[in-house]
């Protein structure tokens, strides 16, 4: 008797302390009828979870006595994918542990949904609520009601010792004998469980617990620390000391926003009571007074006797001054003039800054080679500084014009820049062209495209015209057609025609570009490409080698049968377009024979001063009515002989060509007429020009082809060099990669000290221009050249220093 009294009072002990040995959470469901949820019967005072047994979405409650059950379950097998389930969840409180020992269930259902073979069951387990893996094997039950053989857990690490903030969820899936048919736990009397989870829930010992345990972007810039702050918090539990909290060299520490900071080697200590730290706010930031760089992966340690420690991970850095300038446009367009009348009118922006350093300093704002800058819209010059004698520059207003003298041709694609106050730079890319002399009129048709690509000829139409000496605005514009079926339908600029022009100059490589008229302003001696519909399809046509700018204007839609009919069997088949201004009063009017256009698409009519039409087929059928190219040339070099140069070139077509001048330049910018060369005129062969320089420069030797037209009209070609001191060494010294490139292009020459890079497009106009201080030695050093803002084509780059210069060539 006295053996029996000793085992009852060492297992009364052991109950104790172990604080819950045996069923930890029971749910009755006895009375239980269509319940959504129920809520446990046992639930152990240490389990800080839900006690709700609850259902997937599609284990939808159903009527049964005594029983939590749906009729979800079905007869497809058991997955963990599966949405038809019972669920629980179970997590200790803070300072316990909780480990899983077993499951008892009973089960109740229809009896057609339990006949042998039965109904299998199978729970399975997840720490995370997403990933969940299945115990054991299923256990078939076949009648109703009946009992679950009791699983063990306690062979199933992860359930064991799980501590305070973990969770465990437990599923219950089951799949019987038809599509549908109740099934669910039952309590056949109260008092018996329908389903029990045994374990034990254990103090855990000394805990700290930190959230979170990592804290980024504790940044300032230079100067101006500390850090913002950012916090984390600490607690304890079951503690037999206080927690002390160390701060890392870089980094201080606070229990009070704003105040009370320390850092290393002093710190914090929170004091426990009863065993715990209530969750604390700590306050953290980046030290002031820093040197620039970046100060991460430092830790704030958390400490107390017995516990295990833990830290807080924090990163920042120390960055330069924020400063930055502000441009109120990327992009200038279009600058225009004609021929003898420059400057241009000028154009403006506005620049500003804050954060700068170094003051009192200068932004300095740098030209083009043909484009300058004013501060007044009276001075202009190729550079101004603009003063600041704070962090901040004030809006300031920049004016830019495309210089006086220029050659006929485009200059696109030209950078003005912005620099200065340790900001990264800002640039503007200004485009325009110089005109030829316009005709005396004041707008003159020059060609029509008749019969257009696509199957809805009329909106794919075009009509290219130049206006004369005076501006016009396409508000005073209308049209008679020759299909008078169509009437006019006014101009439209919107954001469809918008986006058409752009992506129509994402294909130009050709160094040309095409606008829309500001304010539906065209300005003198413009070329304007009159669409006949805003629905034109791009995609029909090619525009890539446009080398010219372009003014679009777009007929609002409305008209989908030609406006111009096409070729007509009928000889004469005379049809006449007339276009009219309203201010200044004007028209033209051209007329054509249809029995002489081209029966095809790409049908076009070129008109001269006099309106004499000019049949023919613009290309490929799809090309839109650009002018005819004077001369198309192959090839364009100089080679070096001794004590002479000679200068080779081939045209592989001509049209109207009267003459070329051959001009020739010491530094690549001031072109001097040194011969002239008759032309083939019209020719459809291959035809090569030489001619020999017998007097070359020393050094360097720029050379350009002019070619004339018979009515005057003229156009440059690219700039070539001929450099007859090192001509045979120039290309084992410079060498360009990747070629063709994309956003940069890396060049590698034997030069040093103060190197000038410039890049050159085919017309040879400069496009960028910058400058690199490299160390005086007698290697090649390799220089990165970012090219993004440049348009698609060839480009000539030139690198050179006091006493070396080379170019090589690129595609982009």
């Amino acid at each position: 008797m006295k053996n029996l009294f000793t085992i009852f009072i060492f297992l009364f002990l052991t109950n104790i302390s172990v604080n819950g040995w045996g069923q930890i959470a029971t749910w009755d469901v006895n009375g239980c009828t269509s319940c959504v949820t129920s809520t446990a019967t046992t639930f152990n005072a240490n389990l800080s979870s839900s006690n709700l047994l609850t259902r997937g979405a599609n284990a939808t409650a159903s009527a049964g006595g005594s029983s939590f059950r749906t009729v979800g379950f079905k007869n497809d097998g058991i997955s963990t994918a599966n949405t038809d389930y019972f669920q629980i969840t179970l997590s200790a409180s803070p300072g316990y542990l909780l480990s899983l020992s077993t499951i008892d269930a009973k089960f109740a259902g229809t009896a057609t949904y339990c006949v042998s073979p039965g109904v299998a069951n199978q729970f399975a387990y997840s720490l995370d609520g997403i990933t969940f893996t299945l115990i054991g094997a299923p256990q078939n039950l076949v009648g109703t009601p009946a009992t679950l053989t009791q699983i063990s857990l306690s062979g199933i690490a992860p359930l064991q010792n799980v501590p305070s903030g973990t969770t465990i969820t437990i599923r219950n899936y089951a799949s019987g004998q038809t599509t549908t048919g109740g099934w669910g736990f039952n309590s056949p009397a109260a008092g018996n469980n329908g389903l029990a989870i045994g374990g034990t829930i254990i103090p855990s010992g000394p805990i700290i617990s930190v959230t979170p345990a990592t804290l980024t972007n504790l940044n300032y810039f230079l100067g101006s620390g500390p850090s913002a702050e950012q916090t984390f918090t600490v607690s304890g539990n079951n503690l037999t000391n206080n927690i002390v909290l160390s701060p890392p060299t870089d980094y201080e520490i606070s229990t009070t926003s704003g105040s009370g900071f320390v850092s290393n080697p002093s710190t914090i200590t929170l004091t426990q009571a009863a065993g715990s730290v209530a969750a604390t706010t700590i306050y953290v930031r980046l030290k002031g007074g820093l040197a620039l760089g970046a100060y991460n992966s430092e830790n704030i340690n958390c400490t107390s006797t017995g516990a295990t420690s833990k830290t807080v991970n924090c990163s920042g850095q120390v960055t330069a001054s924020a400063a930055g300038l502000t441009i109120s446009a990327t992009t200038l367009s279009p600058f225009s003039y004609i021929f003898g009348t420059g400057p241009s009118t000028s154009q403006s922006y506005t620049l500003s800054g804050a954060g700068l350093v170094g003051f009192p300093g200068n932004i300095a704002v740098t030209g083009s080679t043909n484009y300058e800058v004013s501060l007044n819209n009276v001075a202009f010059s190729s550079s101004i500084n603009i003063p600041f004698t704070t962090a901040n520059l004030n809006a300031t207003t920049i004016y830019v014009r495309l210089k006086t003298g220029l050659p006929v041709g485009v200059y696109n694609s030209q950078t003005i820049s912005n620099s200065g106050g340790g900001a990264v730079a800002q640039n503007v890319i200004c485009y325009g062209n110089v005109t030829a002399i316009p005709p005396a009129s004041v707008f003159e048709i020059e060609s029509i495209l008749v019969d257009a690509c696509g199957t809805v000829e009329g909106e794919n139409e075009m009509v290219r015209f130049q206006v004369g000496s005076a501006a016009l605005n396409t508000a005073n514009i209308t049209t008679t057609w020759p299909n008078a079926a169509n009437t006019w339908k006014g101009i439209c600029q919107d954001a469809s025609t918008a986006a058409i022009v752009a992506a129509i100059n994402s294909t130009i490589t050709g160094g040309g570009h095409i606008f829309e008229p500001i304010g539906g302003v065209l300005p003198a001696g413009a070329q304007v490409l009159f669409f006949t519909s805003t629905a034109f399809n791009n995609t029909l046509f090619n525009f890539v080698t446009l080398n010219y700018n372009l003014y679009a204007i777009f007929q609002c839609a409305g008209n989908t049968n030609g406006h111009f009919v096409n070729h007509s069997a009928v000889n004469p088949t005379n049809r006449t377009l007339t276009i009219n201004f309203s201010s200044p009063v004007a028209s033209d009017v051209v007329t054509y024979n249809a029995y002489n256009v081209f029966n095809g698409d790409g049908g076009a009519v070129d008109f001269d001063t006099l309106g004499n039409p000019t049949y023919g087929n613009t290309g490929s059928g799809c090309q839109a009515p650009l002018f005819p190219l004077p001369i198309e040339l192959v090839d364009f070099s100089a080679k070096c002989k001794t004590g002479k140069v000679d200068i080779l070139w081939q045209t592989a077509s001509e049209f109207n060509n009267d003459y070329f001048t051959i001009e020739k330049s010491e530094n690549g910018i001031d072109f001097n007429v040194i011969e002239t060369i008759t032309g083939a005129g019209n020719s459809n062969q291959l035809i090569n020009y030489k001619w020999t320089d017998n007097a070359p420069f020393n050094k360097d030797n720029y050379y350009r082809l002019k070619q004339t037209d018979y009515d005057g009209k003229f156009e440059y070609s690219n700039i070539i060099q001929a450099n007859c001191d090192n001509s045979n060494e120039n290309q084992s010294r410079i060498s360009v990669f990747p070629n063709p490139a994309n956003d940069f292009i890396n060049v590698s020459a034997q030069v040093n000290g103060n190197v000038q890079i410039e890049i050159f497009n085919a017309l040879g106009l400069l496009v960028l221009k910058t400058e690199m201080l490299t160390e005086d030695s007698n290697d090649s050093h390799v220089f990165n050249i970012k090219i993004e803002s440049l348009f698609k084509g060839i480009y000539y780059i030139k690198i050179h220093n006091d006493n070396s210069s080379y170019t090589a060539k690129f595609l982009k």
